[in-house]
């Protein structure tokens, strides 16, 4: 009760993801399930931005 006063008294904000922003989330995830050999851990991910760099 104390957490949500104090989210409430300071405005802390909450992420409400546009119909977009969702769209786009519900695609990669049904792309992800259906062809899981293209995901990439987050050291992949890093080291093909350095090659690119």
């Amino acid at each position: 009760m104390i957490q949500e006063a104090l989210r409430t008294y300071f405005g802390e904000a909450v992420y409400v993801p546009s119909d977009e922003e969702r769209r786009l989330f519900t695609a990669a995830f049904d792309e992800a399930a259906q062809t899981p050999e293209r995901i990439r851990d987050w050291d992949q991910v890093r080291a093909a931005l350095r090659v690119e760099q």
